[in-house]
């Protein structure tokens, strides 16, 4: 598209995890500890980890992807509607192949921070506009989606795709990036997928909150399928809550006794 041409794309000095690490508040993240249960009654709610923790809170924000957030057990039970936008939620397969190389050979031939683009198995290739302090350059040297991400399934395929796109054998490929990773995003035990791709009418049931719980992510608001989209709906659901607070303060509690009604869409 013609459109994207003309973006500019910023990038974080020292890694993207800077964003999160510069707004993190000390004693706020509980590590290796995934939520299993969520339990709400009155004006609290209970959450059950894979620890023998709990903990006792007055909103929840699920901020996972639609695919990972079924494994969350809800009591009461989420909503029918709910329930079935996110078993129907599609996301696209993404794979990506990492090389790391000893040498820039790609600098020779005048490329830096580009990319190309193949009709082969690697599809995308991405080259690095920086160096890494040990002088080993990371290529990303395979970037697919969909049904395509299923032919990266090995590195030995991408570097036969590198090797032909720079007119080197594949034994000096080989000797110029020993090492590999390969990263598939749909088979990652916390994202369940790569990003979001909406049908029609998908999104307003995803984005709706349920009483005390939230939800945030690319694929709550738009345009899905970015990262800064998943920071944007995270403002947007502290927003939410603050209103919610404000509300609340109005009404007076509930009974604690009583169970958060089950919510429909």
């Amino acid at each position: 598209l013609p459109c994207l041409l003309t973006l500019r794309f910023d990038e974080i000095t020292g890694g993207f995890d800077q964003l999160s690490h510069a707004a993190l508040l000390p004693g706020t993240v509980q590590l290796r500890s995934p939520p299993e249960e969520v339990e709400s009654y009155g004006d609290h709610m209970h959450i059950t980890y894979q620890t023998p923790d709990t903990l006792t809170a007055d909103y929840m924000i699920v901020a996972t992807t639609a695919t990972a957030a079924q494994l969350l057990r809800s009591q009461p039970p989420l909503s029918h509607g709910k329930e079935n936008a996110l078993r129907s939620f599609h996301y696209s397969g993404v794979t990506k192949v990492f090389l790391a190389c000893m040498q820039s050979f790609w600098e020779h031939e005048g490329i830096s921070g580009d990319e190309s683009s193949t009709d082969w198995p690697s599809c995308f290739i991405h080259y690095p506009s920086h160096t890494f302090p040990s002088g080993t350059q990371v290529i990303l040297a395979s970037f697919t989606m969909d049904d395509n991400s299923f032919f990266a399934q090995a590195a030995d395929v991408v570097l036969d795709d590198l090797a032909t796109v720079h007119d080197l054998s594949k034994e000096e490929l080989r000797a110029l990036c020993p090492y590999s990773m390969i990263k598939h995003w749909s088979q990652d035990s916390y994202s369940m997928g790569g990003f979001a791709l909406f049908t029609p009418y998908q999104y307003v049931d995803y984005a709706q909150e349920l009483g005390w719980v939230h939800f945030a992510g690319e694929h709550t608001n738009l345009p899905d399928g970015w990262t800064d989209t998943s920071t944007k709906s995270g403002l947007k659901t502290a927003q939410n809550i603050q209103e919610a607070m404000g509300l609340a303060l109005t009404k007076g509690p509930r009974d604690p006794k009583e169970p958060h009604p089950k919510m429909e869409l």
